[in-house]
């Protein structure tokens, strides 16, 4: 409770103690707990600017798995968190897991396996396969060859389109997609706290 009453006193101009608040570059003099502890008082008593000081301050003392931002958003709500850790599950080539899942929810996990099926898809429709036959062309037909919008083309196989694929799938824009999807969570989060992602 005392870090909560200096970080206010502070934020709201009352006092001024430049050990608490960090200068843009340097990590703040308060522990992640005490960060922590702020964020759950500015809930508690509904100060949004509080809260915003407090998330972007705790934001340089911690480094979270994408399910520990998740549940670290929801419990103090912040939906930047949520969609990073959101991002960083749709991102990802390995699959959630089912010890994730069980951490994060089903309709979560079923919105992340949406998006990562949207994501794979658009990677999809970037790459436009146009088979090729050789001049001389092999006892067992043509070797098909890929056109990639990189304006590359490849022969199968050895085929490098899932590394094309990867590469499409990156430039997916996984931030609009997950605002589109959990609209619903992180519009509530922003109308209360005015928290922008």
């Amino acid at each position: 409770v005392l870090s909560f009453v200096r970080i206010h006193y502070i934020a709201t101009g009352i006092l001024r103690d430049p050990d608490i608040i960090s200068r843009p570059g340097q990590p703040p003099a308060l522990g992640l707990d005490e960060w922590m502890a702020v964020l759950k008082l500015a809930i508690l008593w509904s100060i949004p600017p509080l809260h915003a000081k407090a998330v972007e301050q705790s934001e340089m003392l911690f480094e979270a798995s994408p399910v520990d931002m998740i549940l670290l958003g929801r419990k103090y709500k912040v939906s930047r968190w949520l969609v990073k850790g959101y991002s960083a599950l749709a991102r990802r080539d390995a699959m959630v897991t089912d010890e994730e899942r069980g951490e994060i929810g089903l309709e979560a996990y079923c919105n992340i396996v949406l998006i990562r099926e949207k994501s794979w898809s658009w990677a999809d429709e970037n790459l436009v396969p146009i088979p090729l036959a050789p001049a001389n062309s092999a006892p067992l037909g043509p070797v098909p060859t890929y056109y990639c919008r990189c304006g590359w083309s490849h022969v199968v196989p050895p085929c490098p389109t899932r590394q094309l694929r990867k590469r499409h799938r990156g430039e997916f824009h996984f931030e609009q997609a997950i605002w589109e999807i959990f609209k619903d969570e992180l519009d509530e989060l922003d109308s209360i706290y005015h928290v922008c992602a």
